[in-house]
């Protein structure tokens, strides 16, 4: 990605890295870091310091998860050598927001600068119950009044998120969102959290806070979702591979929707391989008459994970192509999209799940990159969905004709 944000503008050209690859670092299969944000920061252009204190304007928003008291540190390079200073937000729009100073800063300020997320703002902790007799409350009591922390402990459980439980040395988590219980994920169904390391809990809380705070962000005032339209299907082997030998799918044409949810086919983890997988891709669909930007993600209560399913292509200085076209559609997991299909698997002893798809749409380009997570309670592996393009052992012949005449 900062191959091309970082390439010199190019007179009539404009190159965009797409995929699902399109984070990976060149010449090796590692993924770079995503969850160090940088945004633009410069002084307002009508900041007039009337009290003393300019104000600066940062290039986020609401749309990009940023709220009130938010505090940032501000580097004048990428590669974060030496901060300058800090500053906290007091005011938002929805695509960039207004800061006050919480240290001296260099006036003016360099250009560029970058700010990094340093503290969190209202609204950003998760909301935890722990029963006053357990074990683990003293500890939670006195860390959750530290500053800058990433949770709250409420005083009954219909005020939590989570409600925290421990159980021969083990510590449980049970989850409180409605469409879970009701489905059945009354539990998150882990077995290797230990009530003695507690910096594996307290990431994990961090990491839930991260969670049910991306879950949870929307627009209340917004009006562009009613729009758009995304449907799943289930997906067959359209018997061709494409160029790199993977397998080519195509849907099955029906549309897999129930009172508002997908329900879905879900294998078992230790489950024998089989000749035939379901495998899953979706179809998101512009009835307005404006493009669009969009980002999908899956959203994991069991495991905390947030997996990328679809983002939006890179470009220099963000111009960044319109991914789904006016009364268009752009497909994910089959045709052209460039994104592999998913399928889905269960835990042992489990025989539902609950997970959640979020679909985010704008019409100006918006970095959610940064929003995927990987699960932290099964430390020896990857526990995310993965993709099912898989590759055949082909061979083939071609014949061509030589047609030999006399010369004259």
């Amino acid at each position: 990605m900062d191959v091309i944000r970082c390439l010199p503008e190019l007179p009539g050209q404009n190159p965009q890295c797409e995929g699902v690859n399109q984070s990976r670092i060149l010449f090796t299969s590692k993924v770079c870091d995503l969850h160090c944000v940088m945004y633009s920061i410069q002084q307002a252009p009508d900041s007039i310091p009337t009290d003393g204190q300019i104000k600066y304007q940062l290039d986020a928003g609401k749309a990009h998860g940023v709220t009130k008291h938010t505090e940032f540190n501000i580097y004048s390079d990428k590669h974060r050598s030496t901060t300058i200073g800090s500053v906290v937000v007091t005011s938002i729009a929805p695509l960039e927001s207004y800061c006050t100073p919480l240290t001296t800063l260099p006036n003016p300020l360099p250009k560029p600068a970058y700010a990094v997320r340093a503290g969190i703002g209202d609204g950003q902790d998760i909301s935890l119950f722990i029963e006053p007799k357990d074990a683990l409350y003293e500890m939670l009591c006195h860390e959750s009044e530290k500053p800058k922390r990433h949770f709250r402990l409420v005083k009954s459980p219909e005020q939590a998120v989570l409600i925290i439980r421990t159980q021969e040395g083990q510590v449980e988590f049970e989850v409180m969102d409605l469409i879970c219980c009701e489905h059945g994920l009354e539990c998150m169904p882990l077995n290797n959290v230990q009530t003695n390391d507690p910096d594996h809990l307290f990431a994990i809380l961090r990491a839930a806070a991260d969670f049910y705070w991306y879950l949870c962000h929307s627009n209340k005032q917004g009006s562009l979702a009613q729009w758009v339209q995304l449907q799943c299907f289930e997906l067959v082997d359209s018997g061709t591979t494409d160029d790199s030998g993977n397998i080519v799918f195509q849907k099955s044409g029906q549309i897999l929707i129930t009172d508002g949810a997908f329900e879905l086919k879900a294998q078992a983890k230790d489950a024998l391989p089989s000749d035939y997988e379901t495998v899953y891709g979706y179809k998101v669909t512009n009835n307005s008459k404006v493009p669009l930007y969009v980002a999908l993600f899956y959203f994991d209560p069991s495991k905390l994970s947030i997996v990328k399913y679809y983002l939006p292509p890179t470009a220099t200085n963000n111009k960044v192509d319109f991914c789904l076209p006016a009364s268009g559609c752009l497909t994910i997991g089959y045709g052209e999209g460039g994104w592999p299909p998913r399928k889905y698997t269960l835990c042992q002893n489990q025989t539902t799940d609950v997970s959640f798809l979020k679909l985010y749409v704008s019409t100006k380009y918006i970095d959610y990159s940064s929003i995927e997570q990987k699960t932290l309670f099964e430390r020896s592996r990857n526990d995310e969905r993965v993709d099912t393009r898989r590759k055949r052992d082909l061979w083939d012949a071609c014949t061509f004709p030589i047609i030999q005449r006399k010369e004259c």
